[in-house]
């Protein structure tokens, strides 16, 4: 009888450690499931965080695009921040009233926007292709764009006179601000040209330029 009631008791102690191991078992995993659905939380608030940065940046980059003028973003042939980008002259040009007015000034326009783009085929396309040197002249001014912004150009035009049918002299003085790519040194000049305008095919070109005076020597010119 004795070793029966002995057995029944090592029985309900086995029994009793089972289940507080069973009880144990049971915490433990509930622990474990909360901290994983914890953890599954915290992932996905960093995804919704990162995915609504994500978010901005696209939504500021297309801002960016619609609303940012293309001189500012792509200045120059390879200019890389706005900090290069070309500042459109604010300043009046001057030309004295004559036949040939507007066909002649947006030819100097022409130049001025070549100048600011850095467009060689642009700028050429205002020149004679009889202009003496010309291949020379092309090599110079990408030289001097590959080292100088043009910030700022206007013009003044005077002492036009008609030479002959379809030909134009007159003095093209040209006030222009530039900045040196390497030491952002920043320089206005000066430059006045004798220029022969002559219409060919139907389209005014500049067929000769001749300096009047050189107090910018070795510095850039604009045509």
């Amino acid at each position: 009888m004795d070793e029966m009631t002995h057995t029944r008791e090592a029985v309900e102690q086995a029994r009793a450690a089972l289940k507080a191991e069973a009880d144990e078992l049971v915490r433990v995993s509930r622990r474990l499931n909360e901290n994983l659905v914890e953890a599954v939380r915290r992932i996905w608030r960093q995804l919704l965080l990162i995915w609504t940065v994500l978010a901005v940046l696209a939504l500021t980059y297309f801002l960016v695009m619609v609303y940012v003028p293309p001189a500012v973003r792509q200045p120059g042939a390879s200019a890389g921040s706005a900090l290069e980008a070309p500042v459109r002259s604010l300043s009046p040009d001057t030309f004295p009233e004559f036949p040939e007015r507007g066909e002649l000034a947006r030819l100097l326009d022409r130049i001025r926007e070549a100048q600011y783009a850095k467009d060689p085929e642009l700028f050429f396309s205002a020149y004679s292709p009889t202009l003496p040197d010309l291949a020379r002249k092309r090599e110079v001014m990408v030289a001097l764009w590959q080292r100088y912004d043009y910030l700022d150009m206007h013009y003044h035009v005077r002492d036009l006179k008609t030479v002959s049918e379809g030909v134009v002299r007159g003095a093209v003085t040209w006030n222009f601000t530039t900045r040196d790519r390497a030491t952002q040194a920043v320089k206005s000049h000066i430059k006045t040209y004798q220029v022969q305008f002559t219409k060919a095919s139907g389209q005014w070109l500049i067929q000769e330029l001749e300096t009047f005076s050189d107090p910018g020597a070795g510095r850039p010119r604009p045509n």
